[in-house]
């Protein structure tokens, strides 16, 4: 589809939404509930039952509905346990809708409300079992979690800041890092990308307020790239999600930054691993401006950041066969980002929001490796006398994002959204080793540029049908470079051969796309919402079609069934480079029809959930098919090999499946969450042998998480246990004779085995925390964390690392972080 074309389609989309005088906006709808003393009221259901949208409102009694269909009068109740406290009847039809409760005399039923801790001034407020409240003189700016709130639709999810503030975190409080304690979402501790449903982190759309997001990694996954004091919520589709986005198999993770503060706002903070600050100023009534930044900095935590391994020696070969050995690590890393937001209100129907974001990070991961005594006695005596061996393992990073996004209000009823994105990321990577004397390495380059336009005009019919109309075209190019090296034994007089390019793609493709949405009820307890997108790609010059449906049944009460079901499509992939000795990596690369082709998967979720104040029960079943998968496995050469690594890409298929509980309830003072994933995850690459589990697959996972606020003081713990990931082991070596012009070498080339035939040790890890709040001056807070990471120190493995040395295979176990302690200030005002 030609530019042209699109800008056509653009143009004409926009005039229709403009003319459709019978159409309605969407509005946000927002409020705030309180007590008869005028105390927020937390934890209560806000319910608009002819939409069949329900939330909770959080420790500031504040609720938020996103998407609700203008020019329309609707019913909005609020709710205790399933008792009706007070409704009211509004006519929803400007952009942002605020309606306030007071429940003072409201309530057609009035009910003691539930016993939490609310934050009133420097007063803790206890409710009793009368409803009476009770006021201490403790000071206090903490309060209980805020519990999640089942969605309407099929495995979807959203997570504000309040909701994660007192969990425990090895950095800073991180909504990504949350979001992996909710079923069906891997916890992975060196990612922060999500693992949604048996995808993985590329397949996961991250959009950041208009631009995509193509790593969401700092300091080795211990830290995401969004600082959570910029962001205002988080919205994660785990399954089949809406065609107004494409260009992912699996799942979308919305971003979104704050805006329109009331007054001057700020906050700094700091811990043992990083520095950040924020600062939100309202530039007269039609401006506003949000400025964060986080800077990490070496401390002592940072020799264990990686998992230094920990000085385990073995008398005797590893339970494989082959021998462990120890290495020392020093790792030097570091990170900075920075989140900005300028908004302008240059009328009352006209909002234009500029968001940029810079991201950096250096990772250096170099090391010595000590062989086992075993081995060297063995070398020993066959004449043989080696040193350590020295790893060269360095990795640079870089994300940038600018979006400039336009809402407009054309008439009470008619709104659109137009929506320019910019996003580019540049990793490289170098490794390199010194074995016998002789070096050989590694080096990647990975570059991926991303420009997308974006319109989106919602119109809603009336209270029960909403038909959403957009287009979107996107620019991608996409290079990728790969070079190794093989340098002559030391001694000899040549100088080192440079690194020679084995493979290098750089490639640009124009990715267009329509869709449509329609939302309608079908009676007073069935919602359906089907869509379509049909997306055009230049590079294989092939139309994709996409539809996707969901619905919501209301059974009764607090039961609700849902189910979802769509067809998608991904052009830039992230393809798997398999890499026995040293642990798999990764790349980016844009489709081609050829040696990368389109990947595309179908998405089913069915489930049920039950729902109250005090409980939250949602069970889902899910089913993923995925085709056309690309990797590239050069199953039988070492990492010093000299090939064309272009004529090891592979095609295949997948499937996941599961099914994932969530069970969330407050019980006194705690609120409490366990979550419990069971799923399985399977490739089938025919020229790589057997179907094979992926190289994320966890049979099992099960996560626990408890909040309890005590006064002033919030203490929390959270427990993971998931079955251990699969790899690839070596069977053996053998030894190749190869006649270069710097003379005649012998290499040492590894034997696979199947492939991820073998898995690592079962994961598990308790992680406990404490912050204490307390106020000060006028408007002022602070807080005081402590976080214990691993508390009883338990060993896990990342990865494991293998290294051929004269026919002998020594098996390295790259370990994960054991016990740790962190501690933060962060001071509000």
């Amino acid at each position: 589809m030609r530019i042209r074309s699109l800008i056509a389609i653009l143009v004409t989309t926009w005039v229709a939404a403009v003319w459709c005088n019978e159409a309605g906006a969407q509005s946000r709808v927002e409020g705030v509930v309180r007590w008869a003393d005028g105390s927020p009221a937390s934890g209560l259901v806000v319910t608009i039952p002819s939409r069949a949208q329900t939330t909770t409102t959080n420790a500031a009694g504040h609720y938020v509905f996103e998407a609700v269909a203008g020019g329309i009068r609707a019913e909005i109740q609020v709710a205790f346990e399933g008792r009706l406290l007070a409704t009211r009847q509004s006519v929803i039809s400007l952009r942002v809708e605020r309606i306030d409760f007071d429940l003072a005399g409201t309530a057609s039923s009035p009910v003691p409300p539930p016993p939490v801790e609310t934050a009133t001034g420097q007063d803790i407020v206890t409710y009793g079992p009368d409803g009476t409240p009770i006021v201490s003189s403790e000071v206090a700016v903490t309060a209980t979690l805020p519990m999640l709130s089942a969605s309407t639709e099929a495995g979807k999810v959203r997570l504000s800041p309040e909701q994660v503030s007192t969990l425990p975190s090895l950095g800073t409080q991180d909504l990504f890092r949350a979001l992996q304690w909710l079923p069906g979402i891997s916890n992975n501790e060196t990612s922060s990308g999500l693992f949604v449903r048996g995808g993985t982190p590329d397949q996961n759309l991250v959009d950041f307020d208009g631009f995509t997001v193509y790593s969401v990694d700092h300091l080795f996954g211990y830290f995401s790239a969004f600082n959570m004091a910029a962001v205002q919520s988080v919205d994660v589709s785990k399954g089949a999600y809406e065609p107004k986005f494409g260009g992912r198999l699996s799942s979308v993770t919305e971003v979104r930054s704050k805006s329109r503060p009331d007054r001057v706002r700020g906050s700094a903070g700091a811990s043992f691993l990083s520095a950040d600050g924020v600062l939100e100023l309202p530039l007269g009534s039609a401006a506003s401006f949000l400025f964060a930044y986080r800077r990490s900095y070496q401390s002592p935590l940072y020799d264990r950041i990686l998992g230094v391994v920990s000085n385990r020696s073995q008398s005797g070969p590893a339970a494989s066969g082959r021998f462990a050995t120890l290495f020392s690590s020093q790792p030097r890393s570091g990170f900075d980002d920075m989140n900005g937001r300028f908004e302008l209100r240059p009328s009352s129907r006209d909002q234009i929001a500029v968001t940029p974001y810079l991201g950096n990070d250096d990772v250096d991961n170099s090391r010595e490796l000590q062989l086992p005594s075993q081995v060297a006695e063995r070398l020993a005596a066959r004449g043989l006398t080696l040193g350590d061996i020295s790893i060269t393992d360095i990795r640079d990073f870089r994300n940038t994002g600018l979006s400039v996004r336009w809402n407009r209000e054309w008439t009470p009823k008619v709104r659109s959204t137009l929506t320019f994105g910019r996003s580019d990321f540049d990793a490289f990577a170098e490794r390199s080793s010194t074995v016998v004397g002789r070096a050989g390495g590694t080096g990647e380059l990975n570059v991926v540029d991303d420009t997308t336009v974006t319109v989106d005009v919602p119109i809603a019919f009336s209270a029960t049908q909403e038909l959403s109309l957009g287009a979107q075209h996107t620019r991608n190019r996409v290079g990728y470079q790969f070079a190794t090296s093989l340098a002559p034994p030391s001694g000899t007089t040549a100088a080192a051969s440079p690194l020679t390019t084995e493979l290098n793609r750089t490639t640009k493709g124009d990715v267009s796309s329509i869709y449509a949405q329609h939302r309608l009820a079908l009676g007073s307890r069935v919602f359906a919402t089907p869509g379509i997108r049909v997306t055009q790609f230049s590079e294989t010059g092939e139309r994709y079609l996409e539809p996707r449906l969901s619905g919501t049944v209301l059974i009764g009460g607090p039961f609700r069934a849902k189910a979802a079901w769509g067809r998608y499509h991904q052009f830039v992939n992230r393809l798997v480079r398999e890499d026995v000795l040293q642990g798999n990596r990764q790349f980016w690369a844009l489709a081609d029809g050829t040696e990368v082709p389109v990947a595309a998967s179908t998405n089913m979720a069915a489930g049920a959930a039950y729902e109250t104040s005090r409980l939250l029960v949602d069970a889902e079943w899910f089913a993923r098919d995925l085709a056309d998968l690309s990797q590239l496995a050069p199953r039988v050469l070492g990492a010093t090999d000299t090939v064309d690594l272009s004529q090891f890409y592979y095609q295949g298929t997948g499937r996941a499946k599961g099914v994932e509980l969530l069970v969330q309830g407050r019980v006194r003072r705690h609120t409490a969450l366990a979550a419990y994933t069971l799923s399985r995850i399977t490739y089938d690459f025919p020229q790589l042998g057997d179907p094979y589990p992926g190289d994320h697959d966890r049979r099992h996972e099960v996560k626990l998480v408890d909040t309890v606020p005590l006064g002033p003081l919030t203490v929390s713990g959270t427990w993971i246990y998931s079955t251990g990931t699969p790899y690839t082991e070596p069977a053996g070596t053998e030894s190749i004779v190869r006649e270069t012009p710097l003379g005649e070498f012998t290499l040492e080339r590894i034997v696979v085995g199947d492939k991820n035939g073998a898995r690592l040790p079962a994961y598990h890890r308790l992680d406990l925390a404490a912050t204490y709040g307390w106020r000060f001056g006028n408007g002022r807070s602070a807080s005081l964390g402590v976080s214990l990471f691993n508390t009883y120190n338990q060993y896990n493995v990342w990865y494991k690392e293998f290294t051929a040395v004269e026919g002998e295979i020594v098996e390295n176990d790259i370990g994960l972080m054991r016990f740790t302690l962190n501690a933060s200030l962060s001071i509000r005002f």
